[in-house]
């Protein structure tokens, strides 16, 4: 039986992409779906869609940190937000990490998920917000991308990486994304959008799959 297509639109600063990121993850084996996982640049996507950070609003903001405290708890993934997130979320300082798994997706499509999770970790569970050149590069190695392939990968961020960030970002704004985790399923060829962490079990449903609790909860 085929498998259904589902994309996911992420990026390494937004825990709630985090969170939908790793759900998804776990259950792309048991679901007869293919995850194409999609980096795309937040910042971008809320600005072209007029969109406001919730942290923006104290009292969001104050009830979104006891809900991502559950969250993470209850799926295990170890968030520990930095104190400047909100001013790292929407500044370019990961817009190289972003252009870097650009890349890995075109040439080593198998290491993606790795990279974007060893990200996740350094930016929302470790607080290492500084993306700089050699810290990408310890990312790599982690991965096993090293030596000369690395450093290819390194100077092409800011063309074939840059371009191929702003065309990810411009999909995932055509099929109506203004945040993360942004999903598009394709049932029957139709794209079928949800947003946010709170709509996967809706996805589930369109799917006709079910959650396994002991996979939507296993240790990361």
């Amino acid at each position: 039986m085929s498998r259904t297509l589902v994309k996911l639109y992420y990026d390494i600063v937004s825990p709630y992409g985090w969170l939908g990121f790793e759900i998804l993850c776990r259950h792309q084996h048991e679901w007869k779906i293919h995850l194409d996982l999609n980096p795309v640049f937040l910042s971008g996507l809320m600005k072209s869609t007029g969109n406001t950070p919730p942290g923006m609003v104290p009292a969001k903001a104050k009830y979104m940190n006891i809900e991502l405290k559950r969250l993470s708890d209850f799926h295990r993934v170890p968030l520990s937000l930095p104190n400047n997130l909100f001013e790292f979320m929407f500044t370019n300082n990961n817009i190289s990490a972003l252009r870097l798994l650009t890349l890995v997706k075109i040439s080593h499509p198998d290491k993606l998920e790795v990279l974007s999770r060893e990200f996740f970790k350094r930016i929302l569970a470790t607080d290492e917000a500084k993306m700089d050149l050699h810290i990408l590069q310890t990312a790599m190695e982690t991965v096993g991308i090293v030596g000369k392939e690395a450093s290819r990968l390194l100077e092409e961020m800011g063309t074939q990486g840059k371009e191929g960030l702003k065309k990810c970002t411009a999909e995932a704004l055509e099929y109506g994304a203004f945040g993360v985790p942004y999903m598009v399923a394709f049932v029957g060829d139709k794209p079928n959008p949800y947003f946010g962490t709170n709509q996967i079990y809706l996805l589930a449903d369109l799917l006709r799959e079910k959650f396994n609790d002991k996979t939507t909860r296993s240790k990361l």
